[in-house]
């Protein structure tokens, strides 16, 4: 037996060992981060379409206290008041140092049907990581069924010939 045939018997025993079910399992995870991205998508961005748009100032600043396993960076609670039809409301959130400054004017989206009920800015980046993620598994894994499906098409046909 000459070389060449030896690589091409390692050559198909390679082929027949590397036969698997990735391209499935790439496929179906990307899928499940596109329905999960699309999914905070539409959950997070859903607030700032139905929501009311107003102008709200930032009151205070409160550190927050934490035990000896707190985080590296300081985190502050900050208490935001805006004006929706004449009344003055207010929330808290939670902020880390040097995000906002006392005094300074934010945008405020408030829910019109539970007017206590407000956030501030718009989170809709992680959701497009997500789905820009899942979108590039997902044709990965379509690229590598269509590598893998015309290889077990040649292969057939070359038995076949």
């Amino acid at each position: 037996m000459d070389a060449f045939q030896r690589s091409v018997q390692v050559r198909k025993k390679k082929t027949e060992a590397t036969h698997s079910y990735r391209p499935y399992y790439l496929v179906g995870f990307g899928i499940m981060v596109l329905v999960v991205g699309f999914i905070l998508f539409t959950w997070y961005n859903g607030f700032y379409v139905t929501g009311q748009k107003t102008t709200g100032w930032m009151l205070s600043e409160e550190s927050n206290d934490y035990a000896e396993s707190g985080p590296t960076d300081e985190e502050y609670k900050i208490t935001v008041l805006y004006k929706v039809d004449g009344e003055l409301h207010t929330f808290s959130m939670p902020a880390k140092v040097g995000d906002y400054v006392e005094g300074k004017v934010i945008d405020v989206y408030y829910n019109p049907f539970d007017v206590a009920s407000a956030k501030t800015g718009n989170y809709v980046i992680w959701p497009m990581i997500l789905i820009i993620i899942g979108a590039g598994v997902t044709g990965y894994g379509f690229f590598d069924w269509w590598d893998t499906s015309r290889e077990e098409r040649v292969k057939r046909l070359l038995n076949y010939v």
